[in-house]
């Protein structure tokens, strides 16, 4: 009984250490991110150090990640004293190709290394076209967490980790655009905490193997 128990064990050990969150899982507050991410190292972009005005087509790099777009336009750009906090921070705007528009109809955040988390402070990203991120095959709508226009706090965590965020369009009737600004993106790496189901099946065969413990005593 014992031998059994201890090799159930280590499988749940083995499942823990090898088996990853299936999909990315979505936080409104910063409080419940940060728990989610166990003690993964976050840094902040607050774009303070990056050069006012236009992106060119292509990627730019902002400090703590690249952006890319397929198109430079007139609301693509880095504001002073925008709509988030009033302060410095990434205005984009994503078309869905209609030719009144001017703008990307590509765009995503490259980082340098895979991250675990990542969030930020968010404004009108479902005011048009309604936003929409692609993080590991898996597309996040801002429609369904953020209200209209879509602004507060979104972020997610993935222990499978990533190294790019797409962003796409929902595509909603009668608009063919989204202008939407980001500020204080937060960036996780390291490791986030195992999922609650994989800790709750390790918990119950630990449980078992003090149970067998006692018996025998």
């Amino acid at each position: 009984m014992k031998r059994t128990l201890v090799s159930l064990a280590c499988l749940l050990l083995s499942a823990t250490a090898g088996t990853a969150q299936a999909a990315p899982i979505v936080y409104t507050t910063e409080a419940g991110w940060l728990a989610a991410l166990g003690a993964a190292t976050v840094s902040t972009e607050n774009f303070a150090s990056s050069p006012l005005g236009n992106l060119a087509a292509g990627t730019t790099d902002i400090g703590l990640f690249n952006i890319t777009i397929n198109k430079a336009g007139s609301f693509t750009t880095i504001v002073d004293g925008g709509s988030v906090n009033g302060s410095r921070e990434y205005q984009g705007r994503l078309c869905d190709g209609d030719p009144g528009c001017d703008d990307a109809t590509a765009m995503s955040l490259d980082f340098d290394s895979p991250l675990v988390g990542f969030a930020g402070n968010w404004a009108s990203t479902t005011s048009g076209d309604l936003l929409t991120m692609l993080i590991n095959g898996t597309t996040i709508k801002f429609s369904d967490y953020l209200t209209v226009p879509g602004t507060g706090f979104l972020g997610v965590v993935d222990s499978a980790g990533f190294s790019a965020i797409t962003f796409g369009l929902e595509d909603n009737p009668g608009s063919f655009a989204e202008v939407f600004q980001l500020d204080n993106a937060r960036l996780a790496s390291g490791s986030a905490i195992p999922e609650p189901a994989t800790l709750g099946l390790l918990g119950l065969g630990l449980a078992g193997l003090g149970f067998a413990r006692r018996r025998k005593a």
